[in-house]
């Protein structure tokens, strides 16, 4: 599929292969429907943060946003999101500092952390590596950069 929006280059991207116009209808539709929708940024760079995050739960659920940056399949953290969203509906509220067991499998946690998407507050999913670690002090090297830039605008 060839590009339709200029800058954007991921064949998986609906944004991507799709018009501005498809674009905010697909959003519009979601809102509808879920009460929420997701984009999905891909990393510019290897190693790089990529930029998952959530629009429309502060007003579907009274609930901040979420935001992924490890970069991992899109699919997967849709799942998680998923997951955590459904949680939500059932009563609980996620804030800064929580950690929560059963969204992802096999017994691994997640951690939710305060951070600013786009001059917003959201709570970042900070996803654990192999040995199930959360902190920054302990995270394998490429789980690390889940912390960096938790005040800074990602586009």
């Amino acid at each position: 599929m060839v590009a339709k929006n200029k800058g954007c280059i991921d064949p998986q991207c609906f944004a991507c292969t799709h018009s501005m116009a498809e674009v905010q209808e697909r959003e519009r539709t979601a809102m509808e429907k879920k009460g929420w929708y997701a984009h999905y940024v891909s990393p510019k760079n290897k190693g790089e943060q990529c930029n998952y995050h959530t629009h429309g739960l502060e007003y579907s659920l009274h609930h901040l946003n979420f935001q992924v940056v490890l970069p991992i399949d899109p699919h997967v953290v849709h799942n998680i999101i998923y997951s955590i969203i459904k949680r939500i509906r059932e009563g609980t509220i996620f804030k800064d500092g929580d950690i929560a067991e059963g969204i992802i499998q096999n017994g691994y946690y997640i951690k939710f952390v305060a951070a600013t998407e786009n001059n917003r507050p959201v709570l970042r999913i900070i996803i654990p590596d192999a040995d199930n670690n959360l902190d920054a002090d302990t995270l394998d090297e490429i789980y690390k950069i889940q912390y960096n830039n938790l005040q800074d605008s990602i586009q």
